[in-house]
Order: structure tokens, then sequence, then C-alpha cells
């Protein structure tokens, strides 16, 4: 609607771009027959694995000594990174699903690797990328996610192409807050507060007025908390 085409277009130009390498893991392909004689057993990490900022157990291996159809860009799996959910599902509540890894692991196509050399600490770019506002704004700049095809994906070209804020104001605060939310979720904590404090962050960040904040709050309350309410007189009063 009108709103959300001007909140995203005061967003394009008020942002810089940042050079992302961005892409799918390995490809499978049917049988796989091993391509030499000894096993090379890489750690394996699938989009089940991790909810937001935690990987949730002992991740498995993968012989890499097989025959793929695509073995993806090798410098995605290591090195300091952020990988990403390519498929969003209902559990993800119309928001990106990432982690931040430095730990050498190899991915297949249900994950995006997230790479710059521009970015020295990732952990701010983790915050916004896990943030309602990425949510809300991939959702609607992309024609891959909710409808219009037949599985629901990320697209590399949108996370490449993403508008991370001009200024890093408050990086070192979203740094605080989510070393703190990763320590929480190491330890089975409730860190939904704590995820309200990043997002009023990133709001701050992209210069966000009230009323604007309030359409991408509004965005979640009708597509994510009541998506199965019935509409109430007192939604028009007020």
């Amino acid at each position: 609607n009108p709103d959300d085409y001007r909140l995203i277009k005061k967003i394009s130009l008020r942002t810089r771009k940042v050079n992302i390498t961005c892409s799918r893991g390995f490809q499978a392909k049917q049988n796989m027959p091993a391509t030499k004689a000894e096993a090379w057993n890489r750690v394996l990490i699938k989009s089940q694995d991790f909810d937001r900022y935690h990987i949730k157990g002992q991740l498995n291996t993968f012989n890499w000594n097989r025959a793929l159809r695509r073995y993806g860009d090798e410098n995605l799996y290591n090195g300091d990174r952020i990988l990403i959910a390519h498929r969003p599902i209902p559990r993800d509540l119309l928001k990106l699903r990432c982690i931040f890894t430095k730990e050498e692991m190899v991915f297949s196509d249900d994950i995006l690797g997230f790479k710059s050399e521009e970015i020295t600490n990732y952990l701010p770019y983790l915050a916004i990328l896990n943030s309602s506002f990425a949510g809300y704004y991939l959702f609607k700049i992309s024609s891959q996610w909710y409808g219009g095809i037949k599985r629901e994906t990320l697209r590399t070209y949108d996370l490449k192409s993403f508008p991370f804020p001009d200024a890093d104001t408050h990086f070192p605060e979203l740094i605080d807050l989510v070393n703190q939310v990763m320590e929480l979720k190491n330890n089975g904590k409730d860190t939904s507060e704590l995820g309200k404090k990043i997002d009023d962050l990133v709001f701050d960040l992209y210069g966000l007025l009230d009323f604007e904040k309030e359409i991408i709050r509004e965005f979640y309350q009708i597509n994510v908390e009541r998506k199965k309410d019935m509409v109430k007189e007192q939604d028009f009063l007020d």
C-alpha cells in the first residue's frame, strides 16, 4: 500500500550498500558415489539445526569425498559469516532465521551463506537481519516470499542488495544485546524482551519516525499475532 511504498523508498535513499557474497550451499544428487576411497567427514549444518542466534545441538558430519551436483562456494564454509535459513517456515513468524559462526562447516542448499570483506564485526548485521525490520522489508519487496511460486524462498539478489543503515551509532549496543541473547539461548532462557530492544535499536538506526515504526508493528500484528482473529469493533475505533 502507499504507506509501505513510501517507507521502503525512504529506507532505500538513506542506506548504504555493502559488498556481499551470498550463495546457497552444496546440492546433493541421487546415489552420490564416492570420489575417493577415504572419507572426508566435514561438519554439516542444516537449516533445522538452528534458531535465531543459536545452534540447537550436536551437528552431524557429511562425507565430502562424494560426487555432488554442486559443491557451493568453499569460502562460505569457513571464517566469520552469517548463515540464513533459505526457506521461511511458519515458526519463523515472517522473520529471517540467522546465526553467526566462525567454525568450519558445510551446508546444503537449504541455507544461504552471507559474507563480506567490508564487515569486521558481524553481530550488528546479525541483529539487523534477525530483526522485525528485515523481515518486513524482505517480505514486501520479494517476489518469492508468501505466494506467487511453488515454494517460498529468499532470493540471494535481495540479500546482496539489502539496504544496511548508513550510520553505526547503535552498533556497540547491538553487539552487547546479541551477546546477551546468545548466552541466554545457550542456557535455554527466554530472549523475547531482548528481541524487542534489538528491534527498537534497529528502527532508530534507520531513522524511522513513530508512525513508520507502527507500520512495521502493525504488519506483524495483522500477519502473525492476529492472523486467525476475527475483526472486532475496537479495531475500527483505534
